[in-house]
């Protein structure tokens, strides 16, 4: 049986709320590589080890960044949202260029330019673009799954080392 399916009586599942089936899982299951980083982070045995799991973590959200500004370029492509057009895929790499800078930073600094560009991200998200383009499942989803991310860089960068 999908996880997606077993909800309490009278909760809709995602697919009702407007998510493709498979997302909410797949979102979830994403923020795996977070928490498992900042767990490493916290709980490392050595401070070479802890280093290691911050760099993982810098580099795991540098991909997420990514990923979050492609799914703008899928909606233009898709022919969803408004113009202008070239204005929107601009904006759309900045999550990807922000990603590539953490990922070139000491890791302290990386750690707090992802806290920085997904909450940044989210807001335009949230606010610019809206749920007459992205739905408000998505945004509903998006704002639990980086608020958890957020926690995890936030708890990897104050970790004693």
């Amino acid at each position: 049986m999908d996880p997606d399916h077993v909800r309490p009586p009278g909760r809709p599942t995602p697919e009702a709320a407007g998510l493709p089936p498979g997302m909410h899982v797949l979102g979830l299951g994403g923020l795996l590589p977070f928490i498992a980083g900042a767990a490493a982070t916290v709980l490392a045995p050595d401070a070479a080890f802890a280093a290691t799991a911050r760099g993982a973590l810098v580099a795991y959200g540098a991909t997420i960044l990514a990923f979050l500004g492609a799914v703008h370029w899928g909606l233009v492509l898709a022919g969803r949202g408004p113009a202008p057009v070239a204005r929107r895929l601009a904006l759309a790499v900045l999550p990807a260029l922000a990603g590539a800078g953490a990922v070139l930073m000491p890791v302290d600094r990386g750690l707090a330019m992802l806290i920085i560009s997904l909450a940044a991200w989210t807001f335009h998200e949230q606010r610019v673009v809206g749920p007459a383009v992205l739905g408000e499942a998505y945004l509903s989803l998006r704002r639990s799954l980086t608020a958890v991310a957020i926690g995890c860089l936030v708890l990897a960068l104050i970790a004693p080392r």
